[in-house]
C-alpha cells in the first residue's frame, strides 16, 4: 500500500513539474498519504529581464500556466537556448503548426536577430513575388501581435509534384517577451541552430 502511494505520488511530481509532492502521515501510524504543494505561482510568473537569467535552457508563453491545463503550453511560446547574451530558439503558436526558428541578441527582453521558417504545402512552386510584407509574423487577431519579421528571402525550396515547399530567411527580426511568463524548461529541448532540414 505504501509502495502504491509512493509511486502515485511520484507520478504527480513528473506530471506537475511547477509544484513538488510532499508525503504526509496522518494520525493513523499504518496509514500514509500526500499532497500536492504548489508553489506561489506569481512568484514563478512574474517577468524576470531575460538577459539577466544564467545560461540554459528556458520556456516562455504569453499566458500563464496552470494546474487547470496540466502545466501544458498555452498562446504562443518560445522555447530557447542562452549563452551570454546571444539566443537561439523556436517561437510558435502552442497547439499549432505555426513555427519560427530565432537566432539573435537579447537587450533586456527583447531579441533581435533572423529567423528562418518552412513554408510547406504549397499547390504551386513558393514565390515571394505578390505576397506583401506583413507588420507581424504572429497576428494579433490570433493572440499574438509579439514579432515583427521583414526582409524575407527564399532559402531552398522543394518542388514536388504534388507539394510545394520553401525555407524563408527573415533578415530582421524583433521579439518582444515583456509580459510573457516562465514554465518549467520541460522536456523538449530548443535548436541548437537554425537550419533547414
Amino acid at each position: 500500500m505504501k509502495l502504491a502511494i509512493l509511486n502515485a505520488a511520484l507520478l504527480l511530481a513528473i506530471n506537475f513539474p511547477v509544484g513538488w509532492v510532499e508525503v504526509t502521515k496522518p494520525n493513523k501510524p499504518s496509514v500514509l498519504g500526500f499532497t500536492i504543494v504548489q508553489p506561489n505561482l506569481q512568484s514563478i510568473q512574474s517577468q524576470p529581464t531575460i538577459s539577466n537569467l544564467t545560461d540554459g535552457n528556458y520556456r516562455f508563453c504569453s499566458e500563464p500556466p496552470s494546474l487547470d491545463r496540466n502545466f501544458e503550453e498555452v498562446g504562443w511560446c518560445f522555447i530557447f537556448r542562452k549563452t551570454a547574451n546571444r539566443v537561439v530558439g523556436e517561437y510558435f503558436a502552442a497547439q499549432k503548426e505555426q513555427t519560427i526558428c530565432i537566432t539573435g541578441v537579447l537587450n533586456n527582453n527583447t531579441v533581435s536577430g533572423t529567423g528562418l521558417e518552412n513554408w510547406y504545402g504549397w499547390d504551386k512552386p513558393v514565390s515571394l513575388e505578390g505576397i506583401p510584407e506583413r507588420e507581424w509574423w504572429d497576428s494579433p487577431e490570433i493572440g499574438g501581435g509579439r514579432l515583427k519579421a521583414s526582409r524575407l528571402s527564399i532559402v531552398s525550396r522543394s518542388d514536388d509534384a504534388n507539394s510545394y515547399s520553401a525555407w524563408i530567411q527573415y533578415n530582421s527580426v524583433l521579439l518582444n517577451l515583456n509580459k510573457f511568463h516562465r514554465y518549467t524548461a520541460g522536456n523538449r529541448l530548443p535548436p541548437v541552430k537554425c537550419e533547414t532540414s
